[in-house]
């Protein structure tokens, strides 16, 4: 009788305890497996067009800054880069954005997020998938020669 309670208590609580030890697998640890099972999986070829990019179809492409083909056999999408700032340069005309160092200017973090939501927006209408803004300039020159660059956050470590 004892060991049938215990059993059935066993019984019961096993699939909960199942279902937590899933629960605990980080998900880092998935993401790596993924990763590690799909490089597996690519030729040499395809490994290598995503590290050096590629040219983008001529139907599709914008004139932005860079494209990854993806590999379509394993689900990985292509991936289209455009340069910035201000907005989303492309061949396609867009909104034109605060210069950067005009938003960093501000001191305003809520400011600085608007004009990040605007940029984003813009991108995703444009089908473009990283935004490569914004710069921030760190350039310190010993002759004390002034590095300026109106797409660039600014030169202040502070506002680093």
């Amino acid at each position: 009788m004892f060991l049938r309670r215990i059993f059935s208590v066993f019984l019961l609580l096993a699939p909960c305890a199942l279902f937590v030890h899933a629960q605990a697998v980080p998900a880092e640890a998935a993401n790596e497996a993924r990763i590690d099972r799909l490089l597996g999986q690519m030729t040499l070829e395809e490994k290598m067009n995503l590290i050096r990019g590629d040219v983008e179809p001529a139907a599709t492409n914008q004139g932005q800054a860079g494209y990854l083909p993806g590999v379509p056999r394993l689900g990985v999408p292509s991936l289209r880069f455009a340069d910035g700032p201000p907005g989303v340069l492309t061949r396609i005309p867009g909104q034109a954005q605060t210069a950067t160092m005009g938003v960093a200017a501000t001191w305003s973090v809520k400011d600085a997020e608007q004009n990040g939501v605007a940029i984003g927006r813009e991108a995703r209408s444009l089908g473009i998938d990283v935004v490569l803004q914004p710069f921030i300039n760190i350039d310190r020159d010993i002759t004390f020669a002034v590095s300026v660059c109106s797409s660039h956050l600014a030169r202040v470590p502070m506002l680093v």
